[in-house]
């Protein structure tokens, strides 16, 4: 019996000419398709923290957890080299971790993540809900065109393209008034 693995496709390259076609035949009896990290990173968070337990032991460490943010990264990374990449990703990070320390801290993130997780962070930074968020863009837009036009509420409701009514109840909903 032979296992064998590709990461390419093999049938192409039958195809291209590139792979004898016997031998693809004769390998391509009972295929088995594993997806890659990519298609499925729920799995990632569990295969970090096997990985993590396996070389805390190995290095007699008592790291028990990883920072929010690195989960975060793992979760938002390609993983080009799939399993390996994280696997050496997580001993990387164990290895830079003290002895003492329960918890991997986002300070011991290689350098060639940084940029990554800065990324990241400002992509997480966002903690309002999109109505919340519109509400409070409205409410400023709707205070600084009253302000503009010395709170006069038709030039507002005219810059706006909204009725008065609506500028009025706005400025009730948002508690807005002249100073």
């Amino acid at each position: 019996r032979v296992i064998s693995a590709a990461s390419t496709s093999l049938k192409e390259m039958v195809d291209d000419g590139q792979f004898r076609e016997d031998l693809f035949y004769r390998i391509m009896v009972y295929p088995i398709h594993v997806p890659s990290l990519e298609q499925r990173k729920e799995d990632i968070p569990l295969l970090a923290n096997h990985f993590m337990r396996i070389f805390s032991k190995q290095q007699n460490k008592k790291i028990e957890n990883f920072h929010e943010k690195i989960i975060d990264l793992m979760k938002s990374h390609s993983w080009q080299g799939n399993i390996r990449e994280l696997e050496n990703f997580v001993e990387r990070m164990v290895t830079m971790t003290s002895t003492d320390v329960k918890q991997i801290d986002i300070k011991v993130i290689p350098s060639e993540f940084q940029e990554e997780l800065n990324n990241l962070k400002k992509i997480t930074r966002i903690k309002k809900s999109l109505n919340e968020s519109m509400g409070n863009y409205e409410a400023k837009l709707l205070q600084q065109t009253l302000i503009e036009n010395n709170w006069n509420q038709s030039a507002t409701a005219r810059i706006l393209g909204i009725d008065e009514r609506t500028v009025r109840c706005k400025m009730q909903k948002y508690g807005l008034k002249k100073a």
